[in-house]
């Protein structure tokens, strides 16, 4: 999840973030080769949750990240890492006083408000072929609406 950290971090400084769609990226990665990579993953992704966001967008948007969460969890019990994500949601909770501090730094940093950003981002939750299951076309229709609202109320 680095690159969405990275951009999003770029983005609140005022930066300009470049998206080249002609570029070809090779990645070989092995899921095998790291047992560790779905806790990374699952950690990093709520990470980003909770460092990114200004609060009035985390309160704006707690209820479907919550939903999500549910929708993961049961994704990950179904295909057998909940282990995984249950043990990055225990590294948040242990880290928690850190993350705090780094999420107050990451704020007073920013130079750019969410309101401002929303509309580089989209609601629809449409995962790349191969990482995950897909997500029914109702749930991130429902998701691309509540973003469509919540942009709104930034």
């Amino acid at each position: 999840c680095e690159d969405v950290y990275l951009s999003m971090r770029a983005w609140q400084a005022g930066y300009r973030v470049v998206h080249e769609p002609a570029s070809v990226v090779l990645h070989h990665y092995d899921f095998a080769r790291n047992a560790a990579k779905f806790y990374l993953l699952e950690r990093n992704r709520l990470m980003n949750l909770i460092l990114l966001p200004e609060l009035r967008t985390r309160r704006i948007l707690m209820a479907p990240a919550l939903a999500v969460e549910a929708g993961v969890l049961a994704v990950a019990v179904r295909d057998g890492w909940a282990r995984d994500k249950v043990q990055g949601w225990r590294w948040l909770v242990a880290h928690r006083r850190s993350l705090a501090e780094r999420r107050r730094d990451v704020q007073e940093h920013r130079q750019v408000r969410d309101r401002d950003l929303a509309p580089l981002l989209q609601g629809a939750l449409d995962p790349p072929e191969g990482l995950g299951p897909g997500v029914p076309a109702p749930v991130s229709r429902a998701l691309a609406q509540y973003w469509a609202w919540a942009v709104r109320r930034l």
